[in-house]
């Protein structure tokens, strides 16, 4: 009897444990209930496992019928672990075209974006990630450059949002992610209260007041490189663009400057490299105050190489130092930055010689005791004739060229080949805000001049 009830249990059906994992193909995935209620996915594909719970089991089918689909369509399969900060780390080696100087600015942009969403799966950034990362960002005190002990300027908040958005399009590519999430935030507006935008553009004035000041030092004989910032100004070169001319790539005879080349630096030594882009080999017409300065410029520069004799290095650079050799990028800025504190009578805090910490205030008197007493009276006039210059980078200059050239009427087609952008597009994004300053300053009023009211006879009312 015992024997055979013991047969009749061991015949009897086993039940069905709870959240087993239901049974599907290869490579069709499965899933089952937790005892918590949720519902867990699981596959594996291509020998890499990839789960999830969700709350319920629609929306544990629909997340694996998502990720097979992913799959089919060739969606890397590390997508769903891949951090932001592990991506743009190699994105950012990938990018073997960047000088190194570019390849700093692009760490350091990007560094800034890396600090707030680098932890993040890529997969999982939102748009509102990237608005709140930017907002978090414009309070940000920066602690070097230009705006030291200033909030974030609109314009590293628009170049973060630049970088930021490539390295979501590389991810596109790569089939990483279906969309760009950088797609949906748009580009970083100056406040109403401030004319900051994608750089620091001169107005007509202030270039002017630059140009005098320039002229006068250059004169004097204590900015050499001021006929280069003059064509930085005058045709918004790049600095190693301008820093790169040799001149046989200046054709006085048919007024064209051919942009060939690029000066940059690397472990303090210059050396050629090719241009940013293809877009930035370019011919540019040179207009006629740019080609007075290079002729004198070539003039000084031809007497120098007679007074130096075999100490001269014949190199054909345009901007070249004393003794001909290819002068380092970062001079450009130098001299850019005495112009810039000459425009001001202010005392100016500098560093008192043979001592390398002690710094002091020296006055508008002290400072042009370095200034041959014959240039002294011109100069005077000038900083005094003119308000204090903002202070700018060589970048800047460019800024500076694309302004006030559309604000002379220079159609944007053009603007946009003589800065040698990729598109016009570009162009119109970086200087929408003067775009949008011209027209509101030539509306037109159809209506402005109005007929003559008619006169109504007076109709007597019963």
């Amino acid at each position: 009897m015992m024997k055979n009830k013991q047969t009749e249990l061991l015949e009897q059906p086993k039940k069905a444990k709870r959240g087993k994992a239901k049974a599907r193909g290869n490579g069709e995935g499965s899933y089952r209930q937790l005892p918590s209620g949720s519902w867990h996915w699981e596959i594996r594909l291509k020998g890499q496992y990839h789960h999830g719970t969700k709350a319920n089991k629609t929306a544990a089918l629909n997340e694996l019928a998502r990720v097979k689909t992913d799959f089919a369509r060739g969606v890397l399969a590390s997508a769903d672990k891949t951090t932001f900060e592990d991506y743009t780390l190699k994105w950012l080696k990938s990018q073997k075209h960047l000088s190194q100087n570019t390849r700093r600015m692009y760490e350091s942009e990007l560094g800034f974006a890396i600090k707030t969403l680098g932890k993040m799966k890529l997969s999982d950034i939102r748009p509102t990630h990237l608005k709140a990362m930017l907002e978090k960002l414009s309070n940000q005190i920066m602690k070097a450059g230009a705006g030291k002990g200033k909030p974030m300027s609109t314009r590293t908040l628009g170049m973060i949002r630049t970088r930021v958005k490539a390295v979501f399009s590389e991810a596109v590519r790569d089939q990483l992610l279906y969309v760009n999430p950088a797609d949906a935030v748009r580009r970083v507006k100056a406040s109403k209260d401030t004319e900051e935008f994608e750089g620091t553009a001169l107005d007509f004035d202030q270039v002017a007041h630059l140009q005098q000041l320039g002229e006068a030092l250059y004169e004097a004989g204590r900015c050499t490189l001021y006929p280069a910032i003059f064509a930085a100004a005058a045709l918004g070169l790049r600095r190693g663009e301008v820093m790169g001319l040799r001149w046989q790539d200046i054709d006085l005879e048919r007024n064209v400057l051919s942009v060939r080349q690029n000066l940059t630096a690397s472990k303090g030594l210059p050396f050629v490299t090719t241009p940013k882009t293809k877009n930035s080999i370019r011919d540019i017409p040179i207009p006629p105050s740019l080609r007075v300065v290079l002729e004198i410029h070539k003039a000084v520069q031809a007497k120098l190489t007679l007074n130096r004799g075999d100490k001269w290095q014949a190199s054909s650079f345009v901007f070249a130092t004393e003794l001909g050799t290819p002068t380092h990028p970062a001079n450009l800025g130098r001299a850019l930055s005495s112009i810039l504190e000459w425009s001001n009578p202010a005392p100016i805090e500098h560093k008192v010689r043979g001592k390398t910490s002690d710094s002091r205030a020296y006055t508008l008197e002290e400072r042009l005791r370095v200034i041959d007493r014959q240039y002294r009276p011109n100069l005077l006039a000038i900083i005094h004739t003119g308000k204090p210059l903002p202070r700018i980078s060589p970048h800047d200059l460019r800024h500076t060229a694309g302004t006030l050239m559309l604000r002379r009427g220079v159609p944007v087609e053009v603007v946009s080949k003589i800065l040698g952008h990729a598109r016009v597009s570009i162009t119109l994004d970086v200087y929408r805000h003067v775009s949008d300053l011209e027209k509101r300053a030539q509306i037109v009023d159809l209506f402005e001049h109005r007929l003559p009211a008619p006169v109504v006879a007076a109709v007597p009312i019963n």
